[in-house]
């Protein structure tokens, strides 16, 4: 899913329906004319207005979660943007943010759970502040620990608030009662209820996917996959359109393959440790593939006779798990493709194609990584076919790359006398978005 695209926060859509005291409005007019091109696109100028209006709403105690204030706020934002005080810019956002998140997390009976009027009310509170996470997140490389934080902090709040809605009025209710919340998430079913992601599916939605894609860019591939089932599960209670449901199920069969990628990893590491304890050298193991049966089978006996049974454990719980991920992985995409190709109006939803040339490409990765060249063969062909005709440039080098790689290893296996572990293949490139 392409992420939500935050506009420029001209008035926060709220400005030309609400009024301002008579001085902070005067200020503001100011500011607005500075901005503008009779001004000279002054921004710096602009934002001197805009932090004086603000520091004038705090001198008069007007409300931090009004539509008045918290437009004033984005006023400056981006101000900071437009001067590139990036900076600046995320510490505004991050401020309301917070105070978003401090009055929608606070008792209902306390000072600040007061300030929510109505269920209505707060719903508009969390998609505000699904917003200025997302704006802000734009400018927050640099601090991958705050924005992960920051995006689990709103994912939570909004999450519980869609819960609360399937779960129904009643029992939302009583939980706003005895504040057993937690019990109760752990009994609700599953069900499918478009409302309840109203009116911030898009942007609950975009927050879910961009969890996922900073968990890939730090490395935290579990919380990526987490992230990226509970978007699919989440897509299919909202009965969103099958194009993007199709994806994200896509999106999250390649987070699995790229776990059981780490797992395997890990393996091979724990596999290096021990062939150098038996006295094998890395070259070696490495190149034990390519050995007769009778050579490989004596160099692995070798090396796993030292093997403690903490050893054999983790080996087990590794081989396991690589095993259940890649078919998990596999029958995901095989999903994706029958699902797409079942869909009878896929006209309607042209990417489609682009995801069931995906999925199928993904199928063939899979079977060559596991060593099975005649059925990788087939479904790459399949795939390449498949995305000629939906003009899927992007996934065309891929699939060629894959091509390459399954002719290499033909070769080898004709070259080596018995093989039964195919040479490594290097990762499932990720064309997701």
């Amino acid at each position: 899913m392409a992420l939500v695209t935050v506009g420029t926060f001209a008035y926060y859509f709220f400005w030309p329906k609400h009024t301002f005291p008579l001085l902070v409005a005067k200020i503001l007019r100011k500011g607005l004319w500075a901005e503008s091109n009779k001004g000279d696109a002054d921004w710096e100028l602009a934002l001197k207005h805009y932090l004086e209006a603000l520091a004038e709403c705090d001198k008069l105690g007007m409300d931090r979660l009004s539509d008045e204030y918290t437009g004033i706020q984005l006023k400056i934002a981006e101000m900071y943007e437009r001067l590139g005080m990036d900076d600046d810019v995320v510490f505004m956002l991050t401020e309301l943010n917070t105070h978003y998140l401090l009055v929608l997390t606070a008792p209902p009976d306390s000072e600040y759970g007061q300030k929510i009027k109505s269920q209505f009310h707060r719903e508009h509170l969390i998609q505000r502040a699904l917003r200025t996470i997302l704006k802000a997140a734009d400018f927050m490389d640099s601090m991958p620990q705050v924005l992960r934080a920051s995006l689990f902090a709103n994912y939570v709040v909004a999450h519980d608030n869609i819960a609360l809605k399937m779960a129904g009025d009643v029992v939302a209710a009583a939980v706003s009662e005895n504040k057993e919340f937690e019990k109760l998430k752990e009994r609700l079913p599953f069900e499918s209820n478009p409302d309840a992601f109203y009116p911030y599916a898009e942007e609950y939605f975009a927050l879910c996917d961009l969890l996922a894609i900073h968990s890939y860019q730090v490395g935290d591939l579990e919380t990526a996959l987490w992230a990226r089932m509970q978007l699919t599960t989440d897509m299919m209670a909202a009965n969103m359109a099958p194009d993007k449901l199709m994806l994200s199920q896509c999106n999250t069969a390649s987070a699995l393959y790229m776990v059981m990628e780490k797992r395997e990893a890990a393996l091979h590491q724990l596999q290096k440790i021990w062939a150098e304890n038996a006295g094998v050298s890395a070259e070696s193991w490495k190149n034990r593939s390519k050995l007769g049966a009778d050579e490989k089978a004596a160099l692995e006996k070798k090396v796993y006779a030292h093997l403690t049974e903490e050893d054999i454990k983790s080996r087990n719980h590794l081989e396991d798990s690589i095993k259940q991920l890649t078919e998990t992985a596999l029958m995901t995409y095989k999903a994706v493709a029958t699902g797409c190709d079942n869909i009878p109006i896929s006209a309607t939803y042209p990417e489609i194609k682009e995801t069931a040339s995906l999925a199928t490409y993904g199928m063939g990765v899979i079977q060559l990584h596991t060593g099975k060249l005649d059925d990788a063969e087939r479904l790459l062909r399949e795939a390449r076919v498949r995305a000629r005709k939906a003009d899927y440039q992007m996934l065309m080098p891929e699939i060629e790359l894959e091509m390459e790689k399954l002719k290499k290893e033909r070769a080898l296996r004709a070259s080596t006398p018995q093989t039964s572990q195919p040479q490594e293949i290097s990762s499932l490139v990720a064309v997701l978005e």
